[in-house]
């Protein structure tokens, strides 16, 4: 057990954890996540640019994906994607660049607040979770 005074302490826990449990060393989170501001939390966010600049590098080991956006479509496209579509990139990334077995967690808010409230496309969770098992 670890206390903390904030949410960035709770999140840094987790990238310990993750990798000290699995003895893994990678951690997937989502575009638009904010997950706090302290140097872990901060590099497993991707909320803004602004959020980031200046403070680099950030940790090693950190990959965002599109998060599952219900009415704005990956990359701000003017509609949503299909689960299928958001669940390209992850598919590309580990058969192309992180290899699957070497990530220690997926960091999920599976509604983000302070990326603007936004919603997950229905069934997103569900698929990922089937192909990641």
């Amino acid at each position: 057990m670890t206390f903390g005074l904030t949410g960035s302490d709770a999140n840094d826990g987790i990238i310990k954890f993750a990798r000290a449990y699995t003895g893994r060393p990678y951690i997937i989170s989502f575009t638009n996540a904010y997950h706090g501001s302290t140097f872990g939390s901060l590099s497993m966010s991707a909320i803004s640019l602004n959020m980031r600049k200046h403070y680099g590098p950030l940790l090693n080991g950190f990959y965002h994906i599109p998060f599952p956006d219900k009415y704005r479509g990956m990359y701000e496209q003017p509609q949503a994607n299909s689960v299928e579509e958001y669940l390209a990139p992850l598919k590309e990334m580990f058969a192309k660049y992180v290899p699957a077995d070497e990530v220690a967690c997926i960091v999920i808010e599976t509604i983000q607040g302070d990326g603007g409230l936004l919603e997950p496309v229905p069934g997103y969770f569900e698929a990922l979770e089937k192909d990641l098992s």
